[in-house]
Formats: C-alpha cells, structure tokens, sequence
C-alpha cells in the first residue's frame, strides 16, 4: 500500500481524538524516514483536532499534534503550544488545559515553555501540580545522564505553596542536586521538606550518596545544622534517626557527636547501639570507640549482654572496642567470660589480672577455672584456684574445683 493510500486510510478511524493521533504519530515517522509526506499528516492531525467539539479534547489533540511534531525535531511545535495559550484565554476551563499541556512540554524537554503555561494557572493546587511534574520530569532526565538547565527546576520550585507537593518537590531537588555534583544545594535544599517521612528520606539520600562519594566529612557541620532544624520541627525521634543515618554509613564520630550536641540521655546512646547491632556489625566499633567513658559503660553492657546470650567470634571485634572504650570493671568482666565462653582463656586470665575489685577478679578466674578442669587441665585449674583473693570466695572455689578435679580424675580412671 503506498503512503498516500495509508494517509488516505486514516479516514476510517472513527473516533476524530483518535485519527488526530494517528495522524500526529505517522507524522512524525514520515519526518524521520525524510518522507515529505509528513507535512500532509501534520496538517490532517491539526485540522482533525480543531473539528472535536469537545473544548477539551480538542486542545488535548492539538497539543498530542504538537508533541509529535517536537518529537520530530521541528520546532513549529512551539507555536502549537503559543497558540493554545492565547486560544484559551477567555475558557472557562483554562487551568485544567494548561496543566494538561505541561507533561507534553515536560517529555520534549522544553522546560520554558512549560513553566510559562504553569505559571499561567490561577488555581493554586493545580500550579503546584504543575511545577512539580516539571521538577520530576527534570530529575528524570538528570538520572539519565542529561545534563538539564537546572534554573528551570530551581524556578519551578520557587512557585510551589502548599503541601504535600512543596516537600515532595523539595526531595527531587535534593536528588537532583545531589546527582548533579551540587552536594551544598541539596543538604541546604534538606529544610525546605516540611514531612517528617520525607526529611527523613531525603536526609538519608544525602547522608549515603556524601559518603559513598568521599566528601560527607566536609558537609558534617551543616549536616548537624541540618538535623537540628528538623527535629525541633519534627520531634527527638528524628534527631534518631538523622544520626543512626551516620552511624549506619560508618560515621560512628559523627553520630556521637550528634548525640552531645543534642544532650542526649545514655538510653538514646543505648538504643543506637542495640539497632546498630542488630543492622550491620562492622559499624558498631566505630561507634564504640567514638564513646567517652561514662558512654561506653551504658553501651558496653547492653551490648555484651546481647552478645553473652549467644557469643561467637564475629563479634570480636566489638568486644575489643567495648574494651578499648571503657575502664569500668563490671563490663571488663562480661568481656572475660565472651572470652571464657569462646575458648580464649588467655585473654580472659590477662583480663582478670587488670581486674583491682577483688570480687570481680574472683569470679573471672574461678570461671577459667572451672573450664580448665573441663577440659582435663587439672593442674592449671587448682593453680588458678589458688590465685583466687577474695577472702568470701576463695575457699568455696578452691574446694569447688578440687571436688570437681577429683571426679574428672576417678572418670579418667575407671
């Protein structure tokens, strides 16, 4: 079938909105192909448009004419559009034609003529909607590598009043900045979102995407400013959640920082310790070490606590920084028995004798003792015995362990 004859078969398409398409859409085909039968469809897809009754559908169908003749690439497509703004001055309906316009010139990337048909909208929703569909359409763009005017989307935000949309609009913003390299304008853009969930969202976006480029340390101070802001707006449980965010990403100084700045109780450090814990292991010794002595003490018995309920060796490594943080010897003595109980004994007996309280002291010792006969060192077991101090204590271990070497003996030997 020749072209002609396909152009001519558009006819039989019943529906006027629906041959308007068609025509628009083998347009711009023929435009691409370089057939110059593309200037007949254009010109039967407008002429179809303008013969729909419905005001509606017919400016519907003469934007669809003018998107397809900017997807080909001819810029008379702005003129389309230029029109309907003029076409529809005195229409009643104006603002939903031109928020129905704003997609189209979204998808052709002509961001100036679509903030113009937003910014013509009386209705104050309906231009918020509008604006935001031009900042989500450049953020779409963005995320594929385009490099798009940014003013426009910065222009689009300005005119945005009411919520939910400003916020929402104000997290693509955070994205697009941050996908652009402007790390500055998207912790700054953070106290625009005026939505707990989404302060929280676009927070943590920024929080990640700084540290997996290398470069949070140098926002941390407007960061906190940031937080700060956002919790007296949103209350302490964001404040939370903004610094188990640092501690997360491995910024456990940070986050303990955060904390002081808030004044926050033990408990707080207690619980951002439990969830690290329970989330990602390798970032809680940062956060341990980054603890003053009084912090570590809360934190370090929770912790071995949870850890002494099922001891493995992964968690060495918090063990060591709960050590390393704290000289209180009630939690030394939690890490002797993880040692105990994980095999160590020579790091638990080397625990136990910088161990002063003499109770304390005791009751490491006499559990490596205990172990020792267990494992048929009977020897080793009656000298650790012996080294036991407490005057309360000492004999009930040392008699405990003899009875228990005497029974290890007469098993061995029957």
């Amino acid at each position: 079938m020749l072209i002609g004859e396909i152009l001519d078969s558009v006819k039989a398409v019943r529906d006027p909105y629906l041959r308007a398409v068609t025509y628009a859409k083998m347009g711009e085909l023929l435009f691409k192909a370089r057939r110059k039968e593309f200037k007949q469809a254009f010109t039967k897809a407008v002429e179809t448009a303008q013969s729909i009754e419905d005001p509606v559908k017919m400016f519907r169908a003469i934007m669809v004419a003018g998107y397809y003749l900017g997807r080909a690439g001819i810029k008379a497509y702005r003129r389309i559009f230029q029109n309907i703004i003029s076409d529809t001055e005195e229409f009643e309906g104006r603002d939903v034609i031109l928020r129905m316009g704003v997609p189209y010139l979204v998808a052709l990337e002509d961001y100036e003529m679509a903030l113009s048909y937003a910014s013509l909208i009386e209705d104050e929703i309906t231009v918020d909607v509008a604006r935001l569909v031009i900042i989500r359409g450049i953020r779409k763009k963005t995320e594929e590598n385009s490099k798009e005017p940014l003013e426009w989307a910065f222009s689009a935000f300005e005119g945005i009043k009411n919520e939910p949309w400003r916020s929402k609009a104000a997290v693509d913003l955070v994205k697009i900045n941050l996908l652009t390299g402007n790390y500055g304008g998207a912790v700054s853009t953070l106290v625009e979102i005026n939505d707990g969930e989404w302060a929280d969202y676009a927070f943590k976006q920024v929080v990640f995407t700084l540290k997996e480029k290398g470069v949070l340390e140098n926002y941390l101070n407007e960061l906190w400013n940031v937080a700060e802001t956002l919790s007296k707006s949103f209350g302490p449980e964001l404040l939370y959640s903004l610094t188990l965010a640092f501690a997360l990403v491995g910024e456990g100084n940070a986050a303990v920082e955060f904390l002081r700045r808030a004044r926050a109780s033990p408990d707080v450090f207690v619980s951002i310790a439990n969830d690290l814990f329970n989330r990602d292991l390798d970032v809680l010794p940062v956060f341990i070490r980054a603890l003053s002595d009084d912090e570590a003490v809360a934190v370090g018995k929770a912790i071995m606590n949870r850890i002494l309920d099922n001891p493995d060796i992964e968690h060495l490594k918090i063990v060591t920084a709960i050590g390393e943080s704290t000289s209180d010897e009630a939690v030394w003595t939690k890490i002797a028995r993880y040692y105990v109980l994980t095999g160590d004994f020579d790091d638990a007996i080397k625990v136990a004798f910088y161990v002063k309280d003499k109770r304390l002291r005791s009751l490491i010792l006499a559990d490596v003792a205990h172990n020792f006969v267990k494992m048929g060192w009977v020897s080793k077991a009656i000298d650790l015995a012996l080294e036991v101090q407490d005057e309360r204590y000492s004999p009930l271990v040392v008699s405990e362990v003899l009875i228990k070497a005497l029974e290890f003996e007469l098993r061995r030997e029957g």
